[in-house]
């Protein structure tokens, strides 16, 4: 058939390129049914960068069977230049396929002002692989590739994935989207770089289709590498995301941005980002910034923020597990009225000037380290800034962390600025019946402060709990190992 790859040629420069038995390709090759070459005849896309292969490229795309075809765009001369969208939804089991993926793949250059540029909506089964995909135009505003639904009620977008690519956006307009994964279930982003634009990745967004939900539900984004985008990386996970590796560099102005909620974002449970490296910006901006109902950070590296965890009002269920936390001001920021207990367990906090800071909720803090180096430790192990009283109840449980004496070779929390352990409501009503429970841990006090400053100052019923705890008295004026209440 006319612009159809032979058995022969692609399947062999395929098996050559992932270093796989060609018998296994060609099986893969024969289930998956007929590849179409879109600079083949009668399609004929030139890839010079200049000719407008927009109507070669769709044509080759309309070619494709619900039989999961593929359409494969060998290496240009230049790149493969659209000035207009191409319409791909509703192709389930269509592929997009190059080889090289990333930095050395084909280019699929977009120089419009479209909605969207790649439309996957309501498509299952899809998938992009080894495109180098960019959008040039600076009034851009839309969405590089779309897997929300194509109409109010249509299905949702599912079983998709883009893997071995890298995503562009060069503009400067206000409201780009590399990747919008809104009404969609089950999509996977592998080994991308995704580079520039408002936002990275976008799950829900309550503005687009509000009658059909407010959902993003169960993706992975794995092992992805992001930076540039003006907003953030992540916006509005839905519910089960799992983004795990990767790494995360400043957005455009150099300042932290990771995984964030906007104004249109709906309710995000269950969380987990785990073994993600977050860092190199100019101390600025918050990497991790959510309203969640679940959310796990699990052995992460994240440094150089104000912020590196913020946990927004109303969510519950967070666990912060290991992990290296450094060059910040907060580590973990509780603001008020986070529902539940909450766990800081077996993270290092390298530096910070708060390591754990609560508001009006619980948290449980076992295991871990703090660290510094050159002696520069941090101020506060955990301080609550509560601004109203928390109901009766409350409690803040402390273990196993740190060895108290710095100057035995061992470490601290606790500089020349601040406590080890401030337990602090700074204003607002009479507290409630407090407990605060300390088992194996090692406090330091130096610089005229206290190793353990219960400075609650509005009164309140105690019930405080210090089982085999260590603390140093350095000897400087004002400094105690227990400071309580007046």
């Amino acid at each position: 058939m006319a612009g159809h790859i032979s058995d022969t040629n692609l399947v062999h420069e395929y098996a050559a390129f992932l270093d796989i038995p060609n018998d296994f390709l060609a099986a893969a090759r024969f289930a998956a049914g007929p590849w179409v070459d879109v600079t083949a005849s009668p399609y004929g896309a030139v890839g010079d960068g200049i000719a407008d292969d927009t109507a070669a490229i769709q044509a080759a795309i309309n070619a494709a069977s619900l039989g999961s075809m593929v359409v494969y765009f060998p290496k240009p001369s230049v790149s493969y230049h659209c000035a207009g969208a191409l319409d791909c939804h509703g192709k389930d089991g269509l592929q997009l396929l190059a080889l090289g993926g990333r930095r050395g793949g084909p280019i699929l250059t977009y120089s419009g002002t479209a909605a969207r540029f790649l439309d996957f909506r309501s498509s299952r089964g899809c998938k992009i692989s080894g495109l180098l995909i960019q959008a040039t135009n600076a009034s851009f505003a839309g969405i590089l590739i779309d897997y929300d639904h194509y109409f109010a009620g249509a299905n949702d977008a599912v079983f998709n994935t883009i893997e071995n690519c890298s995503l562009f956006a060069t503009g400067t307009a206000t409201g780009s989207v590399l990747v919008s994964w809104n009404h969609a279930i089950v999509c996977t982003l592998r080994d991308v770089d995704l580079l520039g634009g408002d936002y990275g990745v976008v799950g829900v967004d309550s503005t687009l289709l509000p009658v059909d939900g407010i959902y993003s539900n169960a993706h992975l984004v794995e092992g992805c590498h992001f930076r540039d985008t003006v907003v953030g990386h992540i916006a509005n996970p839905g519910d089960g995301w799992s983004i795990i590796g990767g790494a995360f560099e400043p957005r455009a102005d150099g300042s932290a941005g990771g995984v964030i909620r906007t104004a249109s974002a709906g309710t995000t449970r269950s969380v987990l980002i785990e073994g993600v490296w977050m860092a190199d910006t100019n101390n600025a901006g918050t990497w991790v910034d959510v309203l969640t109902d679940g959310l796990t950070v699990s052995t992460c590296t994240i440094a150089n923020c104000v912020t590196c965890v913020n946990v927004q009002a109303g969510s519950s269920s967070i666990n912060i597990l290991g992990g290296w936390y450094a060059g910040y001001t907060n580590g973990v920021l509780f603001e008020n009225n986070c529902l539940g207990t909450q766990n800081v367990i077996g993270t290092t906090f390298d530096d910070p000037t708060n390591a754990v800071v609560k508001g009006n909720n619980a948290v449980n803090i076992i295991g871990g380290d703090g660290s510094g180096t050159n002696g520069e430790l941090s101020t506060q192990v955990v301080e609550f800034v509560g601004s109203t009283a928390p109901s009766s109840g409350l409690a803040m449980y402390l273990t196993g962390n740190f060895n108290a004496d710095s100057r035995a070779g061992g470490t601290y929390f606790g500089d020349s600025s601040g406590w080890h352990v401030d337990w602090m409501q700074r204003s607002g009503a009479a507290a409630g019946r407090i407990f605060m429970q300390l088992y194996d841990v090692g406090l330091g006090g130096p610089g005229g402060q206290s190793a353990l400053a219960l400075g609650w100052n509005k009164g309140g019923v105690w019930t405080v709990d210090l089982v085999n705890v260590g603390a140093v008295d350095t000897g400087d004026v004002g400094s105690r190992v227990l400071q309580v209440p007046n």
